[in-house]
């Protein structure tokens, strides 16, 4: 399910590892994308959308989850 007014915040990073459980990776930026129709919130089925906007950029921060 999109965020409201269907648009997504997405976090982009230039590297992710895997780990075990962990996955770690950087931040490069944080965008708003508006999916294109079809869009299902499943890992299963790929989703594709247009940037529409930059929350933020910059940074390369390290995050773990």
């Amino acid at each position: 399910m999109a965020g409201a007014g269907g648009v997504l915040s997405v976090v982009v990073s230039s590297q992710i590892t895997k780990s075990g459980p962990v996955i770690s990776g950087d931040t490069v930026e944080v965008v708003l994308v508006q999916p294109d129709p079809g869009y299902q919130a499943d890992p299963a089925h790929a989703g594709t959308g247009t940037i529409i906007g930059i929350v933020c950029a910059g940074g390369g921060n390290p995050i773990a989850s």
